[in-house]
């Protein structure tokens, strides 16, 4: 899906006018008008991630609000480096594997937007979509965030699963970590 927004489409009452003008300052945009705007923004993510070629292409979104302070947001998502067992037990072709379990490689929200229920709201509606059994967050390397995820009983780190004295295994253990929600019954 290798789309790249950048200009939204439609409008949600004030939240679309609010986009359209530029979020130039969120002085006097209320909580409930922030949420508005979050949901708005997902949204608008979302559907253009269902237009687009993944997993035959990566998947870019990028929007400013603010191109001279280069405040917007931009949303990589790939092919993960490591999928749970569920779906790699589950499909039979890479491409049905990576389409069930696509990877968050790269999230950057303005300050204003975090700890507002983005990143939840925008994996939650991902997790919605059929063809979704998993979300990955591969390549964390943002300590706090990490720490979010391993705190988090919806997220699982997971583990490539090398011999423990391998040189792969080595290897593997110096790369960021990636994290996985599944959204399938029963796990």
């Amino acid at each position: 899906m290798g789309s790249s927004g950048t200009d939204m489409p439609g409008t949600l009452g004030r939240s679309g006018e609010i986009l359209k003008e530029g979020v130039k300052s969120v002085r006097g945009i209320n909580i409930n008008e922030k949420k508005e705007i979050i949901e708005y923004i997902v949204d608008v993510v979302v559907e253009a991630f269902l237009n687009s070629e993944y997993p035959s292409r990566a998947f870019d979104f990028i929007y400013f609000f603010d191109e001279q302070k280069h405040q917007g947001i931009e949303i990589h998502i790939r092919i993960p480096p490591i999928r749970p067992d569920y779906v790699n037990e589950k499909y039979g072709s890479y491409r049905e594997k990576n389409t069930a379990c696509p990877a968050i490689e790269n999230i950057i929200v303005p300050v204003w937007m975090r700890r507002q229920g983005f990143f939840s709201h925008f994996v939650s509606s991902l997790g919605k979509i059929p063809e979704i059994d998993a979300i990955c967050v591969s390549h964390v390397t943002n300590h706090g965030f990490s720490q979010y995820l391993e705190k988090n009983h919806n997220w699982v780190r997971l583990d490539y699963g090398y011999p423990e004295n391998s040189p792969i295994a080595k290897f593997a253990a110096m790369e960021p970590p990636t994290y996985c929600r599944m959204f399938i019954d029963g796990c």
